[in-house]
């Protein structure tokens, strides 16, 4: 199937219907991925669960941002639905980088690892999230000037951002706050960047943050409403949300802490270092 939708380029109506069919359409694929004993060589099996996990996730925010721009539009606010639906473009581009490590063969080249500017990612990507928190979660954003640039794959740094707020949002079932920062910071004499992502949830136990990191463990049987510590429960990939964002940071040499827990929330540190 493609992985693309078509018709972008008319008008913004039919641009959202087009938007709709489209995650409609992939959530079917997902549905036959997951249930099919075809094996993926290319990747771990684990590594294909954790795409398919975060393909869900991603799928909420295209399928929230696309009932958010229905709604500008009905109350003819155009503009600000223009503005979403280009947002709505870059969320499918992403979509599609994971798709692609979902249904890739052997023979497909490994994604290439650009310097990334984190200012502009993280305000795109703040925007974003907001549409799947509601009206009871205020998110909140602080980047610090002059931020070094990170080298790695744009669309995995943020489905491991995506992953933790999805994961504070569910921690939090009657509304809270998540704050996000980005600072310059210096770890064993590299330069990089240091993210503090921060819930007013309950947070995790020590027994359980001991674990967090761990694939496959939870410590719910439906896997929501535990916070930035644990992976969101969605059938097939159950409690690997921070053991994927833990894996996205080790790829790119950073390091990922649990820095306070329960009972005031959590919070977590990622430092990604500069490119070189």
């Amino acid at each position: 199937m493609s992985l693309s939708p078509s018709g972008l380029d008319v008008d913004l109506a039919a641009a959202v219907h087009a938007y709709a069919g489209w995650a409609s359409a992939v959530g079917v694929e997902l549905q036959t991925t997951t249930a099919s004993s075809t094996p993926y060589c290319a990747i771990t099996e684990i590594e294909r669960r954790a795409a398919v996990h975060d393909l869900r996730n991603i799928l909420q925010v295209i399928s929230s941002g696309v009932r958010l721009t229905q709604i500008r539009m009905a109350k003819g606010q155009t503009n600000e639905a223009h503005q979403m639906c280009a947002r709505l473009a870059s969320c499918v581009e992403n979509a599609n980088v994971l798709a692609a490590s979902i249904f890739m063969d052997r023979q497909q080249e490994p994604l290439s690892a650009p310097d990334v500017e984190l200012a502009e990612l993280l305000h795109d990507a703040a925007f974003c999230f907001s549409w799947i928190l509601g009206p009871t979660i205020k998110l909140s954003l602080h980047v610090a000037d002059n931020l070094a640039p990170i080298r790695c794959v744009e669309a995995e740094l943020q489905h491991a951002l995506l992953n933790l707020v999805i994961n504070a949002r569910d921690a939090m079932p009657d509304g809270g706050a998540i704050a996000l920062t980005a600072a310059r910071a210096i770890a064993h004499d590299d330069e990089g960047v240091v993210l503090h992502i921060r819930d007013s949830g309950h947070g995790m136990s020590p027994e359980i943050a001991a674990r967090a990191f761990e694939p496959y463990f939870t410590a719910k049987a439906d896997g929501t409403g535990l916070g930035l510590g644990l992976g969101l429960g969605l059938g097939l990939g159950l409690g690997l949300g921070l053991a994927s964002v833990a894996s996205f940071v080790k790829k790119v040499g950073g390091e990922i802490e649990i820095e306070r827990s329960a009972p005031t929330g959590t919070s977590m540190m990622i430092f990604l270092p500069a490119a070189t």
